[in-house]
């Protein structure tokens, strides 16, 4: 049976890998119609900028009549150890990221067959220091790849032929790499190994080269950042330790980024160790939703359930937490799946092995329920 005639159901793919959880696939219109991707159906790490990781339309490379089951089982391979990423270019177009928290083995990208996923190519990203996973992706309107590994930004052309590289200045590993309306690159070095290490924020351009070099947040930031489009303004969200905030990116010959001292909300006591960070940041209508209790790990770390957070994007201070499953020493290993379209949410706990589907009600100013399920 072809995924085409899944549509009404959604397929769920966990892909356990580095630090990523699930992606979610309803069944795919082009993924970032308002940013500078391929147009493709998976041109970045988390889907789109927003970090929605569901598609609406369409599904995976795989024909009617295959068997699912067997060619996604083909993806466990010595090959592609501790895979990260899939990113999509044209429809034969396929290719995995990976890389393990290590300072001395190295991340890698392959291109993958995506009827057989047999490996057509593998290249090692051996340039650069600091801790060696695979920090994140995107292939470009341009046509090239872009991918983040430990301390060291590559372009690449689609044969996997690297064409250009550049070590940031940040030697704690760079999670994450966006790109502006403007087609310049936006990436986040610090505080994903060490919550003690400073969090910037650098802009390059499609050469790589340097259009501002560095800006410090406020606090550590372990998660992603995420880029969104509010008002005709074009907006980086934060999640630090214990705040979130957001810097305007103002973009023309020499680009700024200024941060909104207008907006921000503080989701908990950053000396606390009844929670955690907040995860990646994500959005429905005029809310951003994000998690409490990240973790890099399946243990129980924290003594309280986990949190969705909301946040108004006019108005910070509408903002509240929400228990979704209300069990204690709850942690996010797995960011939260939003489908924007539906207005869903789709938080897991996985320390209690959990994950439910919910809807944040506008005008009743609440979350309501639609299932939860254990696994």
């Amino acid at each position: 049976m072809g995924l085409r005639k899944l549509k009404p159901i959604y397929f769920v793919l966990i892909v356990f890998g580095l630090i990523e959880g699930a992606q979610l696939f309803i069944g795919a219109r082009k993924a970032s119609a308002d940013f500078p991707y391929y147009n493709t159906r998976w041109p970045v790490e988390h889907l789109n900028n927003e970090r929605h990781q569901v598609i609406n339309e369409g599904g995976l490379f795989l024909p009617r009549g295959r068997n699912v089951k067997r060619s996604i089982s083909l993806i466990s391979s010595k090959a592609l150890e501790t895979p990260g990423f899939v990113l999509t270019r044209d429809k034969d177009q396929l290719y995995v990221i990976g890389g393990k928290f290590s300072t001395i083995a190295h991340g890698w990208i392959a291109k993958v067959n995506p009827l057989t996923l047999r490996v057509q190519k593998k290249v090692i990203f051996d340039k650069g220091g600091g801790p060696t996973f695979a920090g994140g992706c995107l292939m470009h309107a341009n046509g090239y790849l872009y991918v983040i590994v430990g301390d060291v930004i590559y372009k690449l052309d689609p044969n996997l032929n690297i064409l250009k590289w550049r070590v940031l200045i940040v030697n704690d590993g760079y999670n994450g790499v966006l790109a502006f309306r403007d087609g310049n690159l936006v990436m986040k070095g610090g505080g994903a190994m060490n919550q003690q290490s400073p969090s910037i924020l650098t802009v390059l351009d499609t050469d790589l080269e340097p259009l501002i070099e560095h800006v410090v947040l406020p606090e550590t930031n372990p998660s992603r950042i995420a880029v969104h489009v509010r008002n005709n303004r074009e907006y980086v969200y934060i999640t630090g330790l214990s705040k979130i905030t957001r810097y305007e990116y103002i973009s023309g010959p020499e680009p700024q980024l200024v941060l909104d001292t207008g907006w921000f909300y503080q989701y908990r006591n950053p000396t606390s160790d009844l929670t955690s960070y907040a995860t990646s940041p994500t959005f429905v209508g005029n809310n951003l939703f994000t998690m409490d209790n990240g973790a890099l790990m399946t243990e129980p770390i924290e003594k309280t359930p986990i949190h969705i957070i909301r946040v108004n994007l006019d108005n910070s201070n509408d903002a509240e937490r929400f228990a979704p499953f209300k069990l204690p020493a709850g942690a996010s290993f797995s960011r939260m799946i939003v489908d924007p379209q539906n207005r869903l949410l789709f938080p897991m706990d996985t320390v209690n092995r959990k994950i439910g589907a919910f809807r944040y009600l506008e005008r009743e100013k609440r979350f309501e329920e639609l299932w939860v399920r254990s696994y």
